[in-house]
C-alpha cells in the first residue's frame, strides 16, 4: 500500500477531487509542430541515363585511384611509424602502379563531350593550329636560358 501511494497509483474515491485535471497540458503546448519532408526515395541503377561501358569505365577508375591512395597512404604510414621499408616500400610502389594505371586510363579515354556524338579528341576541327580570333598569339624564344641568350655551350 505503501509502494502504490509513491508510485502515485492510489485510487481516488469518488468525492475526492483530481488536482491534476484543472492543470494544462503543457508537454503538447510546447512540443513543436513541424512538418517533416520525406527523403525521395533512391534510384536504382537501371534509371541511370549513361552508357554501360561508360559506367564501367568510371568505377575502374575509381577503384584504380582510391587503391592508389589506400596503398600509398598505408605504404608511408609503415615507412614513417614503423620504419618497415620492405612492406612500407611494396605497399608505396603498389599504389605508385595504381596511380599510373588510373593516369593512363584517364589520359587515354575518349570522354564525351555532351552532344550526343562526338568526343573530346574528336571535335572535327581541321585547323588545330589556327589561332582564336579573341585571343593574341605571342612568340616566345624558347633558346633564351639562364646563361644567356644564346643559351648553354658544349665547352661548359
Amino acid at each position: 500500500m505503501l509502494d502504490d501511494m509513491l508510485e502515485g497509483n492510489e485510487e481516488k474515491g469518488p468525492g475526492e477531487p483530481d488536482p491534476e485535471a484543472d492543470l494544462r497540458d503543457y508537454e503538447a503546448e510546447l512540443t513543436p509542430s513541424v512538418r517533416i519532408p520525406e527523403a525521395p526515395s533512391p534510384s536504382s541503377p537501371a534509371d541511370v541515363d549513361a552508357p554501360a561501358e561508360l559506367q564501367r569505365k568510371f568505377w575502374v577508375l575509381v577503384l584504380a585511384f582510391n587503391g592508389a591512395l589506400l596503398a600509398g597512404s598505408l605504404g608511408g604510414l609503415y615507412v614513417i611509424f614503423r620504419n618497415d621499408w620492405y612492406l612500407g616500400g611494396r605497399l608505396l610502389a603498389a599504389g605508385l602502379v595504381c596511380f599510373t594505371y588510373g593516369a593512363y586510363r584517364l589520359r587515354t579515354w575518349d570522354m564525351p563531350t555532351g552532344d550526343g556524338g562526338e568526343t573530346a579528341t574528336d571535335s572535327g576541327d581541321d585547323d588545330e593550329d589556327a589561332p582564336d580570333d579573341d585571343t593574341e598569339e605571342t612568340e616566345v624564344d624558347w633558346t633564351a636560358t639562364v646563361d644567356g641568350p644564346g643559351g648553354r655551350d658544349d665547352n661548359d
